[in-house]
């Protein structure tokens, strides 16, 4: 329903906004230690720094959301690190089988959008790789294996009510919500 899935692209969104402020706390607080740390924490595999990371919703933070949700690297990053702490990776590599991947890809991008085309071929590469590792599915998701999801007017004013980070508008509300 309608409800359901404006709900669903609420709760998405607001699991990559805290993740992605989590992870950059992480990674400032270590790089004040040490910067060669900060840089294995850091979401980019490649030693290209000219990539720009993708943004988990839209271009930028205007007065709305954005009206297109990317599946961003964070999303897919915290993905492969649940399927890895339930146990569907080898323990030596950290690679996860891509039938398992496949299939929770195509449940979390259910969530949204059910008839949403997932190009998986991306993601095993030329070769056909069996065992995907995060250098593999960052590369897909950087090369637009899955596209992004029309976010309905309806849709954007609940995030605008709900996240505070989502827009200029959402962050205004949420002040005058804590003062009042």
């Amino acid at each position: 329903t309608e409800v359901g899935r404006v709900a669903r692209v609420g709760f998405v969104a607001g699991l990559l906004s805290m993740r992605e402020a989590q992870q950059r706390l992480v990674v400032l607080d270590n790089s004040a230690r040490t910067p060669s740390s900060a840089r294995r924490l850091n979401d980019s595999s490649s030693d290209d720094d000219s990539t720009q990371p993708v943004r988990a919703i839209g271009d930028g933070r205007g007065l709305l959301p954005s009206s297109q949700f990317v599946f961003g690297t964070m999303l897919m990053r915290e993905m492969l690190h649940r399927l890895q702490v339930q146990g569907y990776a080898q323990q030596q590599t950290g690679a996860v089988h891509c039938t398992v991947f496949a299939r929770y890809l195509r449940q979390l991008v259910d969530c949204l959008s059910p008839l949403l085309d997932v190009d998986f071929d991306k993601f095993a590469g030329d070769s056909g790789k069996v065992w995907l590792q995060w250098p593999e599915i960052r590369s897909a998701i950087v090369n637009g294996a899955i596209p992004s999801v029309k976010i309905k007017c309806v849709e954007r004013f609940l995030l605008t009510l709900e996240d505070a980070g989502s827009c200029h508008l959402g962050a205004a509300y949420a002040a005058i919500m804590f003062v009042c």
